[in-house]
């Protein structure tokens, strides 16, 4: 397919011509595949249609004659889809074929005696000479203007793509491997198989990591099927959220596996995100994926993520490690991955048939297999369950493999969200043991359905996260221009701690609600007021998140901890209010 040049395309008549085959198009008929493939192709024939001859077949002439009859091209000196050689170049060649032309004339005696043999081995030496030159030339310029170039160069960006898509790559001449120096076609080619083989042999080394190699081993395919749940509160995404989606694509870009660029969608009209917008009701209404998307399936976990952190009314930048603990969730692929666990035992439970399919598809197929039974076997080593051979002897009953799956996998992504959060400043006072899979965080859970309490819960889950902006966070991205410490009583850096427990400014607030959390832990247990009010590190994590695994046990009942979330959370919002009034920020 040629590209369109789209400075060349009649748009209006693109327009015309898409408006007539879509609305003679059922969206609703037929496959999601074929579906995408026909509006793919409608938007292809369409452009071309509407478009001038996009490439032509270019040539070059070396010379010409001049007869009687007028100007006149020499054709046998046309070359088609080749650049134009330099005139020392064209001179060389003419030369050599004159030389050989005269060798053959004088019968062609191939031998060292003959003066026209010579001379004709010469010339065409001149000539490789000149050609080789040349190449090294173009390669040199070439490599001096990635090395001066800036790095928004775009046009030289896609000058190198085109470079390797077209195969002008010279072959290897050299490799180098463990120090030896391989240098002939042959080596070379064992050198790569020796390398290749080397690295894709799994390692016996104590520090190789077997889980990196489980990540790599596994090649998610086609049996990924939302599940569960029929559409009931299904959210369908709007004209106006598709027609953004498209206006915000760049020109310019090179064709998608469809052989569809940007332009297709942003030259279309108004026909194009109603169209768009049909196709992706159905993707999610039919809970599938087309296989043409299914190399983007990364983009449903960034959706997942995106979504728990709209509904919690955080921020884009907020880790991701903390909206799974806050909202109880796991990943989109654990709920994937538990699914098709689940499907394996009820169909090789009570299946003769279906046992034996697996069995044999497991002897049979290597790792590289698209079979569903390799993927599955990949996702048993990733949780590390026992054989899968193992399994299939003796399959638990439905219930019990249901839970023993649920089990493995929480325990697995608790510990790698563990491993997420650690290290992270930001997530210092959400302690990620508090997380308990499918059940929301403490900030969340006592906040019931009212409106005014999810607000206040929103600025506590703000500070949890490290997302709420105070002085000391701007300061760290622009230390020399903006000052750390605090706009409101000018005394310390105006961080956490400073700006819920120690800000001068905001006492008349603050002094409202800590009396009432001192008497309601003293009145509960003493010992237990002491340790919290002695030490603002602890009183600190009380405030933010009592169900800490940091935070006494005893006072971690459901009914306390409701208690204890009323007042924080109240004072987190007072806070808030009094800091951003006076900082004049109310409504921002």
């Amino acid at each position: 397919m040629n590209r369109i040049n789209w400075e060349k395309c009649d748009t209006l008549k693109y327009q015309r011509l898409l408006d007539e085959k879509f609305n003679s198009l059922d969206i609703a008929s037929g496959t999601l595949d074929e579906q995408f493939q026909n509006v793919a192709d409608i938007f292809k024939t369409s452009a071309e249609e509407a478009s001038e001859e996009v490439k032509k077949r270019r040539w070059y002439t070396t010379g010409f004659q001049w007869y009687t009859t007028g100007f006149h091209w020499n054709t046998s000196d046309i070359f088609y889809g080749v650049k134009p050689w330099p005139m020392n170049l064209r001179s060389l060649c003419h030369d050599s074929k004159q030389a050989y032309n005269i060798f053959k004339q004088d019968g062609g005696n191939k031998c060292e005696t003959n003066i026209l043999w010579v001379n004709c081995k010469l010339a065409k030496k001149k000539l490789r000479q000149a050609q080789r030159q040349l190449d090294a030339n173009n390669r040199y310029k070439l490599y001096y203007e990635i090395m001066d170039s800036y790095t928004s160069n775009q046009k030289l960006f896609y000058k190198l793509i085109n470079i390797q898509r077209t195969g002008q790559v010279k072959k290897l001449t050299k490799l180098v491997i463990d120090g030896i120096n391989l240098e002939s076609s042959e080596e070379i080619r064992d050198g790569w198989a020796s390398y290749f083989e080397k690295l894709s042999t799994l390692s016996t080394s104590s520090s190789f990591c077997d889980h990196q190699h489980q990540i790599v081993k596994r090649n998610i395919q086609n049996i990924l099927t939302l599940q569960n749940s029929g559409n009931k509160g299904m959210q369908y995404a709007t004209l106006d959220e598709v027609t953004a989606a498209i206006s915000k694509m760049k020109n310019g870009k090179s064709p998608d596996e469809l052989n569809l660029m940007s332009e297709h969608l942003k030259c279309g009209g108004q026909i194009v995100p109603i169209i768009l917008k049909a196709l992706f009701d159905r993707v999610l209404q039919e809970r599938d994926v087309p296989e043409i998307f299914q190399k983007e399936l990364d983009e449903l976990n960034f959706f997942h993520k995106s979504q728990l952190k709209i509904l919690q009314n955080l921020p884009e930048r907020t880790a991701d490690a903390a909206i799974y603990i806050l909202s109880g969730q796991m990943p989109i692929e654990a709920f994937l991955h538990r699914q098709i666990l689940v499907n394996f035992g009820n169909i090789v439970r009570n299946n003769d048939i279906e046992k034996e399919i697996c069995i044999r598809q497991l002897v049979m197929k290597d790792n590289t297999s698209h079979s569903w039974f390799i993927y599955v076997n990949d996702i048993l080593s990733l949780y590390e369950f026992e054989s899968i051979f193992d399994i299939l002897n003796s399959i638990p009953n439905r219930e019990s493999w249901k839970n023993y799956v649920k089990k493995r996998i929480e325990t697995f992504w608790r510990q790698k969200i563990t491993n997420m959060a650690e290290g992270k400043s930001t997530l210092r006072f959400l302690h990620p043991m508090s997380m308990n899979c499918e059940t929301v965080h403490n900030v969340w859970a006592n906040t019931g359905l009212d409106s005014i309490s999810i607000m206040k819960a929103n600025v506590k889950a703000r500070l949890l996260t490290g997302v709420y902006t105070l002085q000391s966070n701007r300061s760290r991205f622009n230390k020399y221009e903006v000052s750390a410490i605090c706009p409101l009583c000018m005394d310390e850096i105006e961080d956490t701690e400073h700006f819920l427990l120690q800000c001068a400014s905001t006492d008349t607030v603050r002094n409202q609600f800590i009396p009432k959390l001192r008497t309601l832990l003293y009145d509960f247990n003493h010992e237990i007021g002491n340790l919290v009010f002695s030490n603002n590190s602890m009183l600190l994590r009380v405030i933010l998140d009592v169900s800490s695994p940091q935070v006494p046990i005893l006072i971690q009942t459901f009914s306390f901890m409701e208690k204890i979330e009323a007042i924080t959370r109240g004072m987190v919002y007072a806070l808030h209010h009094k800091r951003c009034s006076i900082l004049d920020l109310v409504g921002s």
